[in-house]
């Protein structure tokens, strides 16, 4: 199908007889509930994962949260026969109707099938060679060029266009080798549910057997009706122990330093843009705060709305103001617990609360006379560098000469968890008393410290007033970022 003139096509409807296609024929059902009950457990390991709906659109749709895109959709026909070239045409171009008419919802369009024609198999082989090994060579090479125009000729040997050969390159996943599930339904979902959720894996058989009956139940039932992630969540768990359903696994969000970065489907994935690279080259602070705000703040929410659980476990690299900010969008007054990842895997929490035992840290506090009256505090935060120096040399490009000023320095490092929930408590009564005796309306922050320590910060700094980041950037000189308010 080579892509139309019309900018603005007519969008498929959930009432064409394609979409109708399961209320019409009933054949071939149990061969896609196979498929489907299958799918589950994947689509469950898969953080972004939120809902299911059967019959819609197409057999099955996916629906997916990604931060800073929204949700997309995973599209998939399931067909319990050996495609012909005829038939994978017309569902290629099924696929493309909707994704001319909704391109960025479709992340993946995917038809499974019990096998394929041999008239498809130089297609299907050269796609699979082409794309398994793609991020393995530079974008740009020559062996990757040559590659796909081979594999665009294979195409257009089909009396197809290069458009097709490019959105079956880019959109379409063919899975052609499922005849096996047909009659094994059961053995198929057990191996992906212990394969894709370890907690399964000490679940006697039998309880597994009764799992899938129960859940397959729900699926047959909600045809043309949304299934949400949280419904078979919430009913796998019932065949859990008690024990095991004390636990519920923490949400996992990685923070790119790199737009390459290839995400495992098991995170969550965002803000590299917000990195600035090695020359610390950042976006002005409208983009922190229109785009990384935002989107910190819709992740939040999906949490909140889809998973059932307000822990978060927090992996990659990220700059100090975009620390700062997580922690208090993830915040402990909205009852979010944060792992974070540091080095060599050590896990850093923020319900590691200071004990008797915990180590003292000492705080060198410097702040304006008490008479100092001012609406902008500057706060100063350095461990264990002194960075006093250079944050007085940039106060007044950013008009903050006259500000009231807080200064606190430690010299030595974080030995634990619990000894930083102390020093963050520390900081947090020297800020208070500050706001308290000079009237300021709004903090600036200016940080050197630990990646777990300016995520603490912001993870109980509320109650405070407004607080501007700042980040030290490229030339020596510091530059604004996110505004928390």
């Amino acid at each position: 199908m080579s892509k139309p003139d019309d900018p603005t096509p007519t969008p498929p409807s959930l009432l064409s007889a394609e979409s109708r296609g399961g209320d019409i024929n009933e054949g071939g059902l149990d061969f896609q509930m196979a498929v489907l009950m299958t799918y589950v457990p994947r689509w469950l390991a898969m953080e972004g994962f939120t809902m299911l709906i059967r019959e819609a659109s197409g057999d099955f749709e996916a629906q997916f949260f990604a931060p800073g895109y929204g949700y997309v959709r995973e599209f998939l026909e399931a067909k319990d026969h050996s495609v012909t070239p005829k038939e994978f045409w017309t569902e290629i171009e099924h696929f493309q109707k909707f994704d001319l008419a909704a391109s960025d919802e479709f992340q993946w369009f995917t038809l499974v099938s019990a096998g394929l024609s041999t008239e498809l198999h130089p297609l299907t082989n050269g796609l699979r060679r082409l794309r398994d090994p793609y991020a393995f060579y530079d974008p740009d090479s020559a062996i990757l060029e040559k590659s796909y125009k081979d594999y665009v000729a294979v195409v257009e040997k089909m009396d197809r266009s290069a458009h097709d050969a490019s959105f079956l390159f880019t959109k379409v996943k063919i899975e052609p080798d499922w005849a096996p599930v047909r009659d094994s339904a059961r053995a198929h979902f057990r191996d992906a549910l212990l394969n894709e959720i370890p907690a399964f894996q000490d679940v006697p058989g039998r309880f597994i057997d009764d799992a899938y009956a129960a859940l397959a139940t729900i699926v047959r039932a909600s045809r043309n009706k949304p299934i949400r992630r949280d419904q078979m969540e919430n009913t796998l768990r019932g065949f859990l122990s008690q024990d095991q359903r004390m636990v519920r696994p923490a949400v996992r969000i990685h923070t790119a330093m790199d737009a390459t970065y290839e995400a495992p489907l098991q995170e969550l994935v965002a803000w590299a843009k917000f990195f600035g690279g090695e020359a610390r080259n950042f976006p002005p602070p409208s983009e922190w705060n229109d785009e990384l705000l935002p989107e910190l703040r819709d992740t939040k929410q999906w949490v909140l709305e889809h998973r059932a659980t307000r822990r978060i476990r927090l992996s990659g690299n990220r700059r100090l103001s975009a620390s700062v900010a997580f922690g208090s969008v993830f915040s402990a007054v909205a009852g979010f617990t944060i792992d974070m990842i540091g080095r060599d895997d050590v896990i850093w929490s923020t319900d590691a609360h200071a004990r008797a035992d915990t180590p003292a840290y000492e705080l060198m506090v410097a702040a304006s006379s008490a008479s100092t009256k001012a609406d902008q505090l500057v706060v100063i935060i350095g461990v264990p560098r002194d960075i006093s120096g250079d944050v007085q040399a940039a106060l007044s490009a950013h008009g903050l000469q006259t500000a009231a000023r807080l200064h606190l320095h430690g010299s030595g490092g974080l030995a634990s968890a619990d000894q930083a929930n102390a020093i963050v408590a520390d900081i947090k009564q020297h800020i208070a008393a500050e706001l308290c005796k000079t009237g300021a309306k709004r903090i600036h922050l200016f940080i050197a410290c630990p990646a777990f320590l300016a995520l603490l910060l912001g993870h109980r700094l509320n109650a405070t007033a407004p607080v501007q980041c700042y980040e030290w950037a490229r030339g020596g000189a510091y530059v604004a970022t996110c505004l928390l308010a």
